[in-house]
């Protein structure tokens, strides 16, 4: 494990805790930073989350609609997504029993985007802990940009994160990852440079495999219930490669940093035409190349990339 960049029971939101965050240049462990059970996020919330999903009428949503994605035995699957949509959790359900049922004993994930939009008093707590004024000097806010921020939940018994070692996409900033558990969750991190040297791609990988754990540069943090822990974007030149691999049911909240101007905007609009598998990464790029070249040419933009 590394040990340079881990903290001890220094509570989360607290000035000590934002004051180790420094400039967010560095991945950050905080041990013991917060009680579960005390949590603005929890079983019960998320349950909510996905009742307040199934009412919402789904002819008004897209087939990928990204708020909500489910992953069993490492791909994505719409019959499964549709069996919550349809079947959401009975009022007094467990999450953990209600995850059962609906999966059967199969190995999955749930994945939803933006959380904070569907859950109200969520949303008052992130406002009211003022985060924006915390975040916005740490990231050097240009003037012509400004900051999103959104909640992300990763649930389940699944044990290497379905989308691959991956580099998240280049309008996220960095994000803050609440371990709630209560199983754990190691995060391991390479340098973009490295991962590509050693796996001869920039694509993303399905494969931990012993190479890259033995490089000298690879870093790994062991998160568990009640740990925060930041993953950077600049220091990595687009952020780290990164995956997180569970032992056991977790679940984790994550807020992310989104620090984008119009164009910026635009691209991340783009990205989401087209499918995330894997499968369609070549696509994606050539879409929004597409795409972006037919707005110079039409639209007046003169530097949209």
């Amino acid at each position: 494990m590394t040990t340079e960049h881990i903290i001890h029971r220094t509570p989360i939101f607290s000035d000590d805790w934002w004051s180790a965050l420094e400039n967010f240049a560095e991945p950050k462990l905080f041990k013991d930073s917060f009680n579960p059970a005390d949590f603005m996020f929890n079983d019960e919330n998320f349950l909510d989350f996905l009742r307040c999903r199934a009412s919402v009428d789904q002819h008004q949503l897209p087939e990928h609609d990204n708020f909500l994605r489910v992953f069993v035995d490492g791909g994505f699957r719409y019959k499964e997504k549709a069996e919550i949509l349809k079947h959401p959790p009975e009022n007094g359900e467990k999450l953990k029993h209600y995850c059962d049922r609906i999966f059967d004993g199969k190995e999955y994930m749930i994945l939803a985007n933006s959380v904070e939009q569907f859950l109200p008093n969520l949303h008052k707590k992130l406002i009211a802990l003022n985060i924006y004024d915390r975040v916005l000097p740490k990231l050097q806010l240009k003037t012509e940009q400004s900051l999103h921020i959104n909640c992300t939940i990763f649930m389940g018994n699944y044990s290497m994160t379905p989308l691959g070692i991956h580099r998240d996409d280049d309008f996220l900033r960095g994000g803050i990852h609440f371990h709630l558990g209560p199983g754990p969750k190691v995060m391991h991190l390479w340098p973009t440079e490295v991962y590509i040297k050693n796996t001869g791609s920039a694509f993303r990988s399905f494969e931990l495999s012993h190479r890259l754990l033995a490089t000298p540069e690879h870093k790994c943090f062991t998160l568990e219930a009640g740990d925060s822990f930041y993953l950077p974007q600049n220091i990595y030149a687009s952020g780290p490669y990164h995956v997180g691999c569970p032992q056991g049911f977790s679940m984790a909240m994550t807020l992310g940093f989104f620090y984008e101007n119009a164009q910026e905007t635009l691209q991340h609009a783009l990205l989401n035409l087209v499918s995330d598998r894997p499968e369609f990464d070549q696509l994606k790029n050539e879409a929004m190349c597409l795409y972006l070249e037919m707005l110079r040419e039409h639209q007046g933009f003169s530097s949209v990339m």
